[in-house]
């Protein structure tokens, strides 16, 4: 360890000399856009009668997003399920936000091909909620059995 006399001193000597001492750095505070979507009510399953001629509806899930980037956002839905047994749709109900346009729902979607279609458009809240509107419907000639989706919700710039 070195003795710390010769440090000391030189400090004596420069507040002698000097009465004052000052530095600066310069501190760069970012904040970066982010986008979050979450889907609240687990995995739901809906039981169709194919002798029925309605369809079987589930609204117990809910999509809730945030984002903190400013201009319109949408939100895209698609299924795993590329060729499904059974028809199966989803819309958004009871929009509702924080901002001026909590965004405009696409109406039913079919959920059929594996592709990301518009859900909700015209996003410009930065919170934002829907309650989800499943229906599922068969008939009897697409025979018993069970179809399953992964259904993703994708929350993106216009």
């Amino acid at each position: 360890m070195r003795p710390l006399a010769p440090f000391i001193a030189a400090i004596g000597l420069a507040a002698s000399v000097q009465a004052q001492s000052s530095n600066s750095h310069v501190v760069r505070v970012t904040v970066l856009e982010r986008n979050s979507i979450v889907v609240l009510g687990g995995d739901i399953t809906l039981i169709v009668n194919p002798l029925n001629p309605t369809p079987t509806t589930n609204q117990s899930c809910d999509v809730l997003w945030f984002c903190n980037g400013q201009g319109n956002r949408r939100i895209t839905v698609r299924s795993s399920l590329v060729n499904p047994r059974y028809a199966l749709t989803v819309e958004a109900r009871n929009i509702t936000g924080n901002g001026q346009n909590p965004g405009i729902p696409a109406g039913v979607v079919p959920l059929r091909d594996g592709v990301d279609r518009d859900f909700i458009t015209r996003i410009r809240s930065s919170l934002g909620s829907a309650d989800l509107l499943y229906s599922a419907s068969a008939t009897w000639a697409a025979g018993m059995g069970t179809d399953v989706h992964t259904v993703t919700y994708t929350l993106a710039d216009r």
